[in-house]
């Protein structure tokens, strides 16, 4: 059973619970995001070759088209929203992209200040399985910001630092609702991606741990406030696979004792 992400997520879950006014969109030529790829590949790189799911969703872990926090030749920060979506028609086994428009919260040091509003696209793998969504604010370009691909497989930890290094931090944290949840978050700060596992049962801290949640936003800490509201306290700095401190995010029921969370080292 994959639980729903919590509070540390919230802006990343209001995306997926307020989409409204689709509409359609136009597509330019592309001018941004180039893509790369390494040498004697095993997975072909053209756009139009004939993949299976699982070698599509590894591509990122080999660099290609692009290295994060470039995903499929779109690159935060970089890639108009108008780019994306000509990237994103190209991809193999991507259909069904809808359009939308709604309104996001904007906080500041004293809390919400105010709302933005913000352009976004879903699509589908395949004929019928729910996909990511790619998230632009429509001032200026309109480039995009955060982009959540919504794979339905899993990787591990170690795969993710062999390819792109160690990470900067990481988050433990508990809550309570019906059910005690623990979850990790892994941020490569520099690469501009999130990894995250959520569970129902202690978890333990090992590189082969199992992840299914995949975010991109951009090569900095701040690029990933900007879309999620993460609180300070939470994040730690990565030092390796030792212990580390859950944080207890108090939602339906408070937590006496948030916990340690073991590691066991490679």
């Amino acid at each position: 059973m994959k639980i729903q992400k919590s509070i540390i997520l919230c802006g990343f879950i209001l995306v997926q619970l307020t989409l409204v006014a689709c509409s359609d969109a136009t597509t330019t030529p592309l001018t941004a995001a180039k893509a790369t790829s390494p040498v004697n590949s095993p997975i072909a790189n053209s756009p139009t070759a004939t993949l299976t799911t699982l070698d599509l969703q590894k591509r990122w872990l080999q660099g290609i088209p692009c290295r994060l926090p470039c995903w499929e030749g779109i690159t935060p920060g970089i890639t108009t929203f108008d780019e994306a979506i000509n990237l994103l028609s190209k991809i193999p086994r991507v259909t069904n992209i809808q359009f939308a428009t709604y309104f996001s919260p904007v906080f500041g040091p004293q809390g919400k200040e105010g709302e933005e509003e913000v352009k976004a696209a879903t699509w589908n793998w395949g004929a019928d399985i729910k996909g990511g969504t790619l998230l632009a604010y429509p001032d200026g370009e309109k480039k995009i910001r955060f982009i959540n691909p919504n794979y339905y497989t899993n990787f591990t930890l170690k795969e993710a630092i062999a390819f792109y290094g160690e990470l900067q931090y990481i988050i433990p944290y508990t809550q309570m609702d019906h059910v005690q949840t623990y979850s990790l978050e892994f941020i490569f700060a520099d690469k501009g991606f999130l990894l995250a596992t959520t569970a129902t049962k202690p978890l333990v801290l090992e590189e082969n741990i199992t992840l299914g949640e995949f975010d991109v936003y951009g090569p900095t800490l701040a690029d990933l406030k900007l879309m999620i509201p993460i609180r300070d306290e939470y994040i730690q700095t990565w030092k390796g696979f030792k212990d580390y401190d859950y944080s207890c995010v108090h939602v339906g029921f408070l937590i006496d004792d948030c916990g340690k969370l073991p590691a066991k080292a490679p």
